[in-house]
């Protein structure tokens, strides 16, 4: 599934009676708006939160082997620091632009079928996930599908995953090293205080 996200104009990403953060009417991208513009992106995050909690309710229903994996393809500027950059896809990202979930749920029957894989994932969850690396690789593995191009060093449910540096995809699809973009010296900082690896 692809979610509807949490893409400027926020507002338009959740509907009005899910408005818990106000004022979140919608406003330009200017600086001197940030408290309405977070309002909304943080109601358009609770509103795929809850999304994602209904999801996992339909699947548990089920009764059936289930798993979910979540994660976002790049987080959000919005006029966070001095630099004042806003939205996302920039040449020289921000840290704000790199941190993004990354979740995976298991339905009871899964993990009693496939324990080897929850007791992974359990094993890994405090290690750094590369998203754009792993988020493939996890599916497969998840799926139990088997391929030539499935890379269980990248899939956190498998026992051969190592955590690689972290790589930012540009804008030709290019897979470039953090120490390699340009990007600010807070941003390394930001990394290193939530112990994110790089």
């Amino acid at each position: 599934l692809h979610t509807y996200g949490s893409h400027f104009n926020y507002r338009e990403r959740y509907p009005s009676e899910d408005a818990f953060f106000t004022p979140d009417y919608p406003v330009d991208a200017e600086k001197k708006y940030r408290d309405n513009l977070i309002n909304a992106y943080d109601n358009s995050i609770r509103y795929t939160d809850r999304f994602l909690s209904r999801l996992i309710r339909i699947l548990e229903n089920q009764q059936a082997d289930a798993a979910m994996l979540y994660t976002s393809d790049h987080g959000e500027d919005i006029f966070d620091d001095s630099r004042h950059l806003f939205l996302h896809a920039s040449p020289v990202p921000s840290y704000y632009q790199l941190h993004v979930p990354f979740l995976i749920w298991m339905s009871d029957d899964y993990r009693e079928t496939y324990p080897e894989r929850w007791n992974t994932a359990i094993e890994n969850k405090d290690k750094n996930v590369s998203s754009s690396s792993s988020f493939f690789p996890t599916m497969l593995s998840l799926g139990g599908i088997e391929t030539p191009y499935r890379d269980d060093s990248q899939a956190v449910t498998a026992p051969d995953y190592v955590m690689k540096p972290r790589v930012y995809l540009n804008d030709h699809n290019e897979p470039r090293s953090l120490d390699d973009l340009g990007m600010k010296k807070q941003d390394f900082r930001m990394l290193e205080e939530r112990n994110i690896k790089y």
